[in-house]
């Protein structure tokens, strides 16, 4: 009789227990569709990224060809790593020029010639300056490399604004946080 009690409880156990088990099961089946109708869309994640690089962006036209222009809007974007006496590492303006340009780019002393000098840090020149927020319109696969049109607004300074078209060519690199480094980029007010 003890036995048969025994093996009733145990039965009665496994039981419970299975039911126990199966729950999360059931639970986890619910869950999978709907966290599965969550996938992002490509083009959105791919137009995100894009514009996060264009928002960064602050070269345009012929300042790709000038070192010094170079710099200097690259030591805007970074101003908040500037010290108490307005010097910026050249290791990290360097760094944010190839991460963004893929421009390899030497600080020479010929940089910013007439203003305070500090081995091995750039001079962040007191000024004004703007900020650009970029809306993709379209993307255009070239093979070698994409143009990007987008719509920019310019906030400058002052409190003033403008509205213009870039187009931006891109070229993809791995090697950067971005995916992309921009080589060329314009805007036609």
């Amino acid at each position: 009789m003890k036995r048969l009690i025994a093996v009733c409880l145990f039965l009665t156990c496994c039981l419970c227990m299975n039911g126990f088990i199966s729950m999360p099961e059931q639970t986890v089946k619910t869950e999978s569709p709907a966290v599965s109708s969550v996938a992002p869309d490509v083009d959105l994640v791919e137009n995100a990224r894009i514009e996060n690089l264009l928002n960064r962006n602050n070269v345009y036209g012929d300042d790709f060809l000038n070192n010094e222009k170079l710099t200097n809007l690259a030591a805007v974007a970074l101003r908040s790593y500037a010290d108490d006496n307005g010097f910026i590492d050249e290791a990290i303006i360097t760094a944010y020029i190839k991460d963004l340009y893929d421009i390899d780019l030497v600080i020479t002393d010929d940089i910013n010639a007439d203003m305070p000098k500090k081995a091995g840090y750039v001079y962040l020149i007191p000024r004004g300056f703007a900020m650009y927020n970029h809306d993709v319109v379209s993307v255009t696969d070239c093979t070698d490399f994409i143009v990007v049109t987008s719509n920019v607004t310019v906030y400058y300074h002052d409190g003033g604004q403008v509205a213009g078209v870039a187009t931006t060519i891109l070229i993809e690199n791995n090697n950067t946080a971005y995916g992309y480094n921009i080589i060329d980029s314009n805007i036609i007010f």
